[in-house]
């Protein structure tokens, strides 16, 4: 089949935090198809974010553990007193 081979510039954003992705992201051609893909890497800002969201989970599910069980409760193998968490 005839084809051309033709260049187009574009931008890649994320679509949550609209950071810019274009260090992020690369173009080649499908294994099977030999079509053209842009491949894009996950945004490492929204990552971060992601990361820091669930360790203040965990934090907040751990304080809440240990106001019910009282001072001196072992959570998870570790023996916690209350006041080490104000």
């Amino acid at each position: 089949m005839p084809s051309f081979d033709i260049g187009v510039e574009f931008e890649v954003f994320c679509g949550k935090c609209g950071s810019g992705l274009c260090l992020q992201s690369h173009t080649r051609y499908s294994r099977t198809r030999s079509l053209p893909q842009v491949v894009v890497d996950p945004c490492s800002a929204c990552l971060e974010n992601a990361a820091d969201d669930a360790a203040e989970k965990a934090r907040e599910e751990l304080r809440q553990e240990i106001a019910q069980e009282g001072d001196g409760v072992e959570i998870r193998g570790l023996r916690c007193a209350k006041s080490l968490m104000a």
